[in-house]
């Protein structure tokens, strides 16, 4: 890696490792169940561990965000700052916080401060406070923010989340701030005043930071990532998955637009299983059939989908909440009905 002449070859890699790490199996294919998208089928077995909370390890979304993407990025800020490339810098300390956070968010209490420093023979790195964590992610953050970025430059051919647009890749850093700060809502340390003075002082995403859905292709190992369940690893979502009635049911009773977007209707219509529920003999909803015979909705992935790593609908999310807490419930109504 040292005999690069530039980052241009660790930029999409990095990218694109961390957005499918984040729709791959442990938090993609897993998450589906434990945030109730998705419920097991009552015809099929294979994944009912997922659905009784019993997945015990997430080894390879933690592999692949610290040994692989941090790595990358740890180098393309090491061959930015060697030549003065601010751009590069920008997007591969922005997208450190972003792993980093995703990473103590999911596994808490991990090395950090010595992570990643094998090259120092640092090969037992101890293990960090998540709190402390925060706290440094912050003012990495911060201080990416504090630089002048007049004239820097990303390759926009190798940028596959925002095109090589420095403004975007500000407004991503500042959407990142938001977001660390948000999470933060219900310790001591948050303050909604200071928050709401950041937010009405910087400027957000305006459009999603998303891997293009034209980057993947129909063929085994280059799909989206949850097409790739079914279309390459035996139909896990067709043979395994149907409609979750938990939020099904939320967004059939509130007309919300997004239902058939996320979900195919069946013969009666749009229907969503209990989650949990195994049992198929039983008549669960009441109308004279079996849960196995029910002709329950289903989640599909197109090949081409687009990935999103921080969705302009999140932003807005975070955005919606710092009103609300203050009491402005005008802006608040607006984020959050865009």
């Amino acid at each position: 890696l040292g005999e690069l002449p530039n980052s241009d070859a660790l930029i999409p890699i990095s990218e694109v490792s961390i957005a499918n790490t984040t729709m791959r199996w442990d938090m993609g294919f897993a998450g589906g169940y434990w945030s109730q998208y998705m419920a097991h089928s009552y015809t099929a077995s294979q994944f009912k561990f997922l659905e009784e909370y019993n997945e015990t390890e997430f080894s390879n979304a933690y592999v692949e965000l610290t040994a692989g993407a941090l790595n990358d990025l740890k180098e393309i800020k090491r061959i930015a700052s060697e030549g003065d490339d601010k751009g590069s810098y920008l997007l591969a300390e922005a997208l450190s916080v972003y792993a980093w956070q995703l990473v103590t968010d999911t596994w808490g209490d991990v090395p950090y401060f010595e992570a990643l420093r094998g090259d120092e023979q640092i090969l037992s790195p101890a293990f960090d406070a998540g709190e402390d964590i925060y706290a440094d992610l912050l003012q990495r953050i911060d201080s990416v923010l504090d630089i002048d970025y007049s004239g820097a430059l990303i390759n926009e051919e190798k940028d596959f989340l925002l095109g090589g647009n420095v403004d975007d890749w500000i407004r991503f850093a500042n959407s990142l701030k938001l977001k660390l700060m948000i999470r933060l809502s219900e310790t001591p340390s948050y303050n909604n005043e200071n928050v709401l003075a950041f937010v009405e002082s910087a400027g957000f995403l305006t459009k999603s930071a998303q891997i293009d859905g034209s980057v993947f292709e129909d063929k085994d190992g280059k799909r989206h990532p949850m097409a790739e369940f079914d279309l390459g690893a035996a139909n896990y979502l067709s043979t395994n998955v149907i409609a979750s009635k938990t939020l099904l049911d939320y967004l059939r009773v509130n007309n919300d637009p997004r239902l058939s977007s996320i979900y195919t209707e069946g013969g009666s219509g749009f229907e969503g299983a209990f989650q949990g529920d195994f049992d198929s003999k039983d008549d669960s909803d009441g109308d004279g059939i079996d849960d196995e015979a029910e002709d329950y909705s289903k989640m599909t992935f197109s090949v081409n989908m687009d990935l999103p790593l921080m969705s302009l609908w999140e932003v807005e999310f975070y955005l919606a909440e710092v009103y609300a807490r203050a009491g402005q419930h005008d802006n608040a109504r607006m984020h959050y009905e865009n």
